[in-house]
């Protein structure tokens, strides 16, 4: 218990210390938002595929509509462009687009995110999706620009998962990527990455 304070205590004074001197590193992001939009996410696991949208339940058992449309793509965390029919019964995925509802969501990228690290303790608190925008692999920090809240600090730390084998550091991580991020978010507004996945699009 000793070793969980003094690494939370450690990981709170890092970030009193960064949250001033990382600004610098961060690109001016500007919300990538509409009107009418309204930029959210999901995760979950599938229960049930239909030609034009699957249901999900989430962490709370609560069941998801994601709607598909011909522009909706799917990754795999590496970045590999999948066919919708990979989306399967049982499959683990992260998917952000717009909201149309409180348990509907019309999905503009989907992530196969996998079953091995799945559960609230990876997953719970903030997430993010959206396109990196600068990089400060000496603090394990890097920003990227999202739809859902537009600029987005992320610190990595010695217990964030990286889903991508490839990327499996801040330091491997790059300007234009396209990440997800999960984790608690601090008081000074940083989200504690439990998870980072981070790659660039195959074409």
């Amino acid at each position: 218990m000793s070793k969980k304070i003094f690494l939370y205590a450690f990981v709170m004074a890092l970030i009193v210390t960064l949250v001033g001197s990382s600004v610098a590193y961060a690109a001016s992001g500007t919300p990538d938002i509409t009107a009418t939009a309204v930029f959210d996410n999901r995760y979950g696991k599938v229960t049930a595929v239909f030609p034009d949208h699957f249901i999900i339940k989430n962490l709370s058992g609560v069941k998801q509509t994601i709607l598909l449309t011909s522009a909706t793509k799917v990754y795999s965390v590496k970045g590999i462009v999948k066919p919708i029919t990979d989306v399967q019964m049982g499959s683990w995925i992260f998917a952000a687009g717009v909201r149309s509802g409180r348990r509907t969501l019309t999905a503009k990228n989907i992530v196969l995110t996998g079953a091995t690290y799945s559960g609230a303790k990876y997953w719970s608190g903030v997430r993010e999706w959206g396109t990196v925008t600068s990089v400060d692999p000496v603090h394990g920090i890097f920003f990227m620009n999202t739809s859902k809240s537009g600029l987005v600090r992320v610190l990595a730390y010695s217990p964030t998962v990286f889903l991508n084998s490839q990327v499996n550091s801040v330091s491997k991580i790059t300007v234009g990527m396209k990440a997800l991020v999960a984790g608690p978010l601090s008081s000074n507004g940083i989200v504690m990455a439990n998870i980072v996945d981070a790659f660039t699009p195959s074409q």
